[in-house]
Order: structure tokens, then C-alpha cells, then sequence
């Protein structure tokens, strides 16, 4: 391959409502949780999945409001030795 490397990043999870009570003991609208377990995403690309999740609830896809009240799990995903880069996890998760 030439050209540099590429942008390489798989996650996999679930998204679920948050009740009103969890999001006030939250004291915030959404909540990110991180279930992974192993290696499969290198543990220095959990903040940026996190902020991609935040950059996604920030401003919704359908019309682009804030999105409230919901849970983003990630249990797993993928990532390469050279491909993967935190902008790479940030922008899979948005």
C-alpha cells in the first residue's frame, strides 16, 4: 500500500434510554460506559470513543438537535497497528 496509513477503527455496542432518575443521579443527559474487555480496542482510544459518542449526542442525526436521556455502551471493536488513530474511534463512534 502507499499513500500513508489509513483511518481504521470498529467498535460495537448498544445504545439504551437512561430513566429520569438515573440521569439525575448523573447529574448530566447522557452517560458513556465502557464494558470492553481485552485488547481489541487499545485502552488509549477510550477517551476518543467517548468524545465521538459526546460529538453524536451533541448534535443529533435526524435533525440535528442535542439527543438526552440515553446510555452508549462499548463492548468491543477493532483496531490496526498502523490504520487506527484516535480520530479514527472518534468519528467510527459519531
Amino acid at each position: 500500500q502507499s499513500g500513508g496509513s489509513g483511518q481504521y477503527a470498529k467498535v460495537q455496542g448498544y445504545i439504551e434510554p437512561l430513566s429520569a432518575e438515573e440521569a439525575k443521579e448523573l447529574g448530566k443527559p447522557n452517560e458513556f460506559k465502557n464494558k470492553c474487555m481485552g485488547t481489541n480496542i487499545p485502552p488509549e482510544y477510550y477517551p476518543s470513543c467517548q468524545k465521538g459518542a459526546n460529538d453524536a449526542m451533541a448534535e443529533g442525526a435526524l435533525v440535528g438537535c442535542e439527543v438526552e436521556g440515553v446510555r452508549v455502551v462499548l463492548e468491543d471493536g477493532a483496531s490496526h497497528a498502523v490504520d487506527s488513530s484516535d480520530m479514527a474511534f472518534r468519528i467510527c463512534m459519531a
